[in-house]
C-alpha cells in the first residue's frame, strides 16, 4: 500500500433530478433566492452578486449560475441537474466546500420539493504526493503488459497509466478510477475518480456524503493507495 497526501484538488458534484425543467419563468429567481439565503451565512458576506443566466438553443442549454467570490468556483442549476464546481482547491478548503454543497443541496430540496434527486456524480481530480515511494515504482505495475517490448528499439517511451471500472453487485453505484504520473508535481500521481451513486428521495446530504466516502475509500484501496496526513 502506497501512502499519498492531497496537494491540488478539483471537484465537480452534480445531483440529477426529475422532472426536467421546461418552463423557466420564475425558476431563476427562486434559485437565486435560495442560494442567497443558504450561502450568505456560510460565506460571511452581506449579500451575493455574480449571478448569471445563460440561455441557449434549447431548454437543456439554460444555466442559472452563481460564481462564488466572483471566481471559478460555482454552483449551477440546469434543466435536470444541480451542480457545484471547485477547481484548484487546497486540502484545507474541504470543510468549506462540503458546507457549501450541503447548504445548496438542502436548500434545493426545500425550495424545489416538486423535483426529486435520483443520482449524484462526484468527479474528483487530485494531484497526490507519494509519501513512502516513488511514482515510477507505483506506476510500474501498469507497465507489465508491455515489459517484453523494447521501447528504445521503437523510438518510444512508455508512460504507464492505470484505469479500472468498479461496479456494485447490487448496481447502486459505480466508479471509474484512473491514475497516472502528475505533470504538476514531482514524485506525484494524478488521481481521477468519477463516482456515480444512486440516491433515494429521503437521503439527506450527510447520508450521501457517508456513502461517497465509503465507496471512494474502497476505490483508492483497490488502487493500492492510502490517504494520509503524514509529511
Amino acid at each position: 500500500m502506497f501512502k499519498i497526501r492531497s496537494s491540488n484538488i478539483s471537484v465537480n458534484v452534480s445531483f440529477n433530478y426529475s422532472p426536467t425543467i421546461f418552463e423557466w419563468q420564475n425558476v431563476s429567481s427562486r434559485y437565486f433566492e435560495m442560494i442567497e439565503s443558504k450561502l450568505v451565512p456560510i460565506l460571511g458576506i452581506s449579500d451575493l452578486g455574480n449571478f448569471t443566466v445563460q440561455s441557449g438553443n434549447s431548454v437543456g442549454d439554460i444555466v442559472a449560475r452563481y460564481d462564488i467570490f466572483g471566481g471559478k468556483n460555482s454552483v449551477s442549476l440546469r434543466a435536470n441537474s444541480l451542480s457545484a464546481e471547485f477547481p484548484n482547491l487546497l486540502p484545507g478548503d474541504s470543510e468549506l466546500v462540503i458546507n457549501i454543497i450541503r447548504a445548496v443541496y438542502s436548500g434545493f430540496r426545500e425550495r424545489f420539493s416538486e423535483r426529486k434527486c435520483s443520482v449524484t456524480q462526484v468527479r474528483l481530480f487530485d494531484h497526490v504526493k507519494l509519501i513512502d515511494g516513488k511514482s515510477q515504482e507505483y506506476l510500474y505495475r501498469y507497465l507489465k503488459p508491455f515489459q517484453n517490448t523494447k521501447p528504445n528499439e521503437l523510438d518510444l517511451e512508455f508512460e504507464p497509466t492505470g484505469r479500472i471500472f468498479v461496479k456494485s453487485i447490487v448496481d447502486n453505484w459505480n466508479a471509474i478510477c484512473m491514475v497516472e504520473k502528475s505533470e504538476l508535481l514531482e514524485n506525484s500521481l494524478f488521481l481521477q475518480i468519477i463516482l456515480t451513486l444512486n440516491i433515494n428521495e429521503d437521503d439527506n446530504f450527510d447520508t450521501i456524503l457517508d456513502s461517497f466516502y465509503r465507496h471512494f475509500n474502497s476505490c483508492v484501496s483497490i488502487l493500492d493507495l492510502q490517504y494520509t496526513n503524514e509529511e
